[in-house]
C-alpha cells in the first residue's frame, strides 16, 4: 500500500490514470473469462446430460437418420427389383425372337437342301 501511495504521488496524474484503466480492463477481462468458462462448463454438463439421457437429442437424431436411410434403401431396392423385372422381360422377348429366327433359318435350310442336293 505504501509503495502504491508513493507512486501515485510521484507519477504524473495521466500515468496513474492510464495504469488504473489498464488494471481495470485486465480485471474486467479476467472476470469475463471466469464467467464464460463457468458458463461453458455448465453448458458442457447439460449437453453431456442430454447426450447420455435415454431418448435424448442425439439418440433421436440418430434414430431419425437411420429411419431415413432405411426408407432410401427400400426405395432403391424397389427400383432395382423393377429394373430386374424389366430386364428379365426384355431378355425373354429376345430369346423368343432368337428362337423364332432359328426356326425360320432351319425351315429355309430344309427348303433349300433338296434343291442343293439336286444340282
Amino acid at each position: 500500500m505504501a509503495l502504491r501511495d508513493a507512486l501515485t504521488r510521484a507519477l504524473p496524474r495521466s500515468w496513474v490514470d492510464r495504469i488504473r484503466r489498464r488494471r481495470a480492463v485486465r480485471r474486467y477481462l479476467s472476470d469475463m473469462a471466469d464467467e464464460l468458462l463457468g458458463r461453458h462448463a455448465r453448458l458442457e454438463a447439460v449437453e453431456e446430460d442430454l447426450a447420455t439421457r435415454p431418448g435424448g437429442f442425439y439418440e433421436r437424431v440418430a434414430k431419425e437418420i437411420l429411419e431415413r436411410t432405411d426408407l432410401v434403401l427400400q426405395q432403391l431396392d424397389r427400383r432395382l427389383e423393377g429394373q430386374a423385372a424389366r430386364d428379365d422381360a426384355r431378355l425373354r422377348r429376345l430369346e423368343e425372337e432368337t428362337e423364332a429366327l432359328r426356326r425360320a433359318v432351319e425351315e429355309l435350310q430344309a427348303a433349300l437342301a433338296p434343291r442343293a442336293a439336286g444340282q
